[in-house]
């Protein structure tokens, strides 16, 4: 019986397949599966993806902020290039790899992993050419772009943002809003004092140099640097960039240069020489908060030596203090016996005006230079006092 029965059935097989075969029966070609099938299933998960995202933003009513927003889901390696202001949000596990451009990212819970590395990514870090990054689980990661063309792949949940501007607080790609000295760069920039370094950066962490403080304090003052077109120094000619600004914070008495008629502008001042200099600034303008300089400036980008001899060792000491001193502060703290005489009066004015506070030790540290972010500080208090 079972002999029969197999007989029976190979018999049936036989003649299923001598049956005609139909076209839509034939062997799906692999030209067919790549070029137009998978296309469309990819097509269409993308547009349910869509639909789903979208509903969810009516749901819980998220709103877009900028003019117009994609949510997508990017199932392979998806082109795409960011013009200034656009922000791309990658969801979690989802990933990007840098091209080219100017772009930032900043991290909302969990972190960014670059994978090139494989070490976590700082918050609103640069990105870097050719690397790859993976937003981790619970991780929402914001890439902004600054220049006028970033190219990027991304694979997985991403939602873009066609801005065309950054705001305010996010001017600087190296100046994050979470930086300490955020409000105190935007605010000194926004009034025409401070100017970035170009490429979008301002590059808080540089030492600033005895030219650039000047020219800041003239700013700040909001003198016409082309009513001193000319130089009195002997290192400081009319090719620098910083020439009229010197001239005149020599003409005014706010600063004096060495024996040989020299202003090294290059060196990088120090926090005793930003004291007294304030000082002199306060005493001479007593600073209108109303008129500000909106002149800008070509960056240097030099730096000097940092252990040569004061500008203002031989400074006259019969000049007169404001009557806003009323104590010896400079002698409170640890290291007054670093601060040179000359600077004493400016260190005590400073310090009770609380523009330039000690260290968590007791100390000044007077000899020490300042950062163009300590000193943007320093200008905001003094303005806003």
């Amino acid at each position: 019986m079972k002999k029969i029965f197999s007989i029976t059935a190979i018999a049936m097989i036989t003649v299923l397949l001598l049956l005609p075969v139909r076209a839509s029966d034939q062997l799906v070609p692999l030209s067919y599966l790549e070029q137009t099938y998978i296309p469309s299933v990819r097509s269409a998960l993308e547009g349910q993806t869509d639909a789903r995202l979208n509903e969810f933003r009516v749901k819980y009513g998220i709103e877009e902020t900028g003019a117009v927003s994609e949510y997508s889901l990017a199932v392979s390696a998806k082109p795409m290039t960011l013009t200034h202001g656009d922000v791309l949000e990658l969801q979690p596990m989802a990933a990007v790899v840098f091209a080219s451009g100017d772009a930032n990212v900043s991290v909302s819970g969990g972190e960014l992993i670059d994978l090139t590395t494989g070490s976590a990514v700082t918050e609103s870090a640069i990105l870097d050419s050719s690397h790859r990054y993976i937003a981790a689980e619970n991780t929402v990661a914001a890439v902004r772009a600054y220049s006028g063309s970033v190219d990027l792949t991304v694979q997985g949940s991403y939602k873009l943002e066609h801005n065309g501007t950054l705001p305010a607080e996010w001017a600087f790609i190296d100046v994050p809003v979470s930086h300490w000295a955020n409000a105190y760069i935007i605010s000194l920039s926004e009034r025409g004092i401070v100017n970035g370094m170009g490429s979008f950066r301002f590059a808080p962490s540089n030492a600033l140099t005895r030219a650039e403080f000047v020219t800041m304090l003239s700013r700040v003052t909001g003198i016409d640097p082309n009513r001193y077109d000319y130089s009195v120094m002997g290192d400081v000619t009319s090719e620098d960039w910083f020439f009229s600004y010197v001239t005149w914070a020599v003409e005014s008495g706010i600063v004096t240069g060495y024996e040989n008629n020299t202003f090294h502008p290059n060196e990088l001042i120090t926090r005793e020489q930003i004291s007294l200099l304030l000082f002199r600034l306060w005493d001479k303008y007593g600073i209108n908060t109303e008129n500000y300089g909106s002149s800008g400036y070509e960056n240097s980008g030099e730096n000097g030596a940092d252990d040569s001899e004061s500008i203002f060792d031989n400074e006259p000491t019969e000049r007169a203090a404001p009557q806003v001193i009323s104590s010896g502060r400079a002698a409170e703290f640890a290291d007054a016996d670093e601060i040179s005489d000359w600077a004493s009066a400016g260190v005590s004015w400073a310090a009770e005006q609380g523009l330039i506070t000690g260290y968590g030790d007791g100390t000044f540290a007077p000899k020490k230079s300042a950062t163009r972010a300590e000193v943007c500080a320093i200008l905001s208090r003094l303005l806003d006092r």
